[in-house]
């Protein structure tokens, strides 16, 4: 099928510097593919879009604009990251019931699926996903996971989509930085068990760290508006001194940052991806199922949890593995891998060969009709009553 546009959604345009590392390697992705394409990308914030990625960016706040959008596409594009956890957005529903009367292409790419707890929203995805043309997840849990919610069409695994980037569009460091530095990276809780980081002990390990191995300590927030306050939370059990770059919310001098390193210790999954594909040793900090699933692809020998870590082990399992030249060695060869695998996200959605017939669209058709507007309902209500 000849595409020369596509609309992309996901969780573009609200600062969160691993969300638009998986928006930048999807564009690269779509446009290796398909040449000179014309990528809409729906966004909480339009003029930031455009400026990073090069893309006509259009407002996800209204429904008017995702028909207009709609209507210019011949695909659909719904990832990546964590699109499909808790509860749904009725955007992706909606978004896919106007493109199956249009009937453009409809692909979710890239995206990982936790458990959902809502039964309506449960059942939205069921049929939703019975309406696109292809579905590749980014781990085998996700798969699981719609298996058991009665998913029965092809599902196709493929690693994270920030793996297929080799770390070229990254910036040039232009502030001070130390010459031997640790970079952290830290986060709030998601409201998920196991979530919340022990700052306690953090703080413990990073202050021996620092003494040890000579390093200075670096936190470096990839969604500055809340992940500040978590650093200034580490740092102020910290005996010693540590610095947060605190204005960091360009993706590429994130990676150009972090790509100096010494070393990550990481809680956001995307700081592990980047550390992965700049050959940067790390140790990640679990806080959710999806980082569970990409550590054990990267072959931890034990996934340290955020919440349930003693900073004696973590310190050991750092200096384990601090400027190791094997285990940068062992990294690129995994990188090599992992990117010429997450490569193939676009080219297994473009060339599905289960596509959904016309009786699977007029289901979601009819029950689209009925559980959207009981979703708006429920969403309203809970609203209302948290209020």
């Amino acid at each position: 099928m000849s595409v020369k546009s596509v609309a992309v959604t996901g969780y573009y345009g609200r600062d969160n510097v691993g969300d638009e590392i998986l928006l930048s390697s999807l564009i690269d992705l779509i446009t290796e593919r398909y040449g000179d394409v014309e990528v809409f990308v729906l966004t909480s914030d339009v003029k930031r879009t455009e400026e990073l990625h090069d893309v006509t960016a259009v407002t996800e706040s209204n429904p008017i604009e995702w028909v207009k959008t709609s209507m210019r596409v011949d695909a659909l594009i719904i990832g990546g990251g964590g699109l499909f956890a808790n509860s749904i957005h009725l955007r992706y529903p909606i978004l896919i019931l106007i493109n199956t009367v249009l009937n453009n292409q409809i692909w979710v790419v890239g995206v990982s699926v936790a458990p959902i707890e809502n039964r309506y929203d449960e059942a939205l995805l069921r049929f939703a996903l019975t309406s696109v043309d292809s579905i590749v997840v980014r781990d085998e849990a996700s798969k699981v996971r719609l298996r058991d919610i009665g998913i029965s069409r092809r599902i196709d695994v493929l690693p994270d989509l920030a793996f297929a980037g080799d770390g070229t569009s990254k910036t040039a460091v232009s502030r001070e930085i130390p010459k031997d530095f640790i970079v952290v990276s830290v986060r709030p809780p998601t409201g998920y068990s196991r979530s919340e980081l022990n700052t306690r002990e953090l703080a413990r390990s990073l202050d021996s760290l620092k003494v040890d191995l000579e390093s200075e300590i670096v936190f470096l927030p990839f969604k500055p508006d809340v992940d500040i306050k978590v650093s200034r939370q580490v740092t102020s059990e910290m005996e010693s001194s540590a610095k947060i770059l605190e204005d960091s919310d360009d993706f590429r001098e994130v990676e150009g940052i972090l790509s100096e390193a010494n070393f990550l210790v990481g809680m956001r999954l995307h700081s592990v991806i980047l550390s992965v594909r700049n050959h940067v040793p790390f140790v990640g900090l679990s806080y959710h199922p999806k980082c569970e699933s990409v550590l054990q692809q990267l072959g931890t020998e034990e996934v340290i949890w955020c919440d349930s870590f003693d900073a004696n082990k973590l310190t050991a399992r750092v200096k384990k593995r601090y400027n190791s030249d094997d285990v940068s060695e062992a990294l690129e060869a995994k990188h090599r891998g992992l990117a010429a695998a997450a490569e193939k996200n676009i080219i297994q959605a473009s060339v599905a060969d289960e596509v959904p017939s016309y009786t699977d669209k007029f289901i979601y058709l009819a029950v689209s009709l009925v559980l959207i507007p009981l979703s708006i309902v429920r969403h309203r209500w809970e609203i209302y009553r948290g209020g």
